[in-house]
């Protein structure tokens, strides 16, 4: 908590054509979604998940398996 985890992902979208306004913390959500430029990014926040079925749950595969994924 605290390190500069929004911090981080701000810069990275912005580098990949995000608009600073379009990005926000994630605090309350498991999956943040931007579109940048040329493709979309996935931002997962797994500090809220309890266990791994939950990640299975979410169908986190999807987001590997499409070529927009950052």
């Amino acid at each position: 908590m605290g390190v500069g985890k929004t911090t981080l992902i701000k810069y990275i979208c912005l580098h990949l054509g995000v608009e600073k306004s379009q990005t926000n913390n994630p605090s309350f959500s498991v999956l943040n979604e931007y579109l940048g430029k040329k493709r979309r990014i996935c931002h997962f926040y797994f500090y809220w998940i309890k266990n791994l079925q939950e990640v299975y749950d979410m169908n986190y595969e999807d987001f590997f398996t499409q070529k927009t994924f950052v």
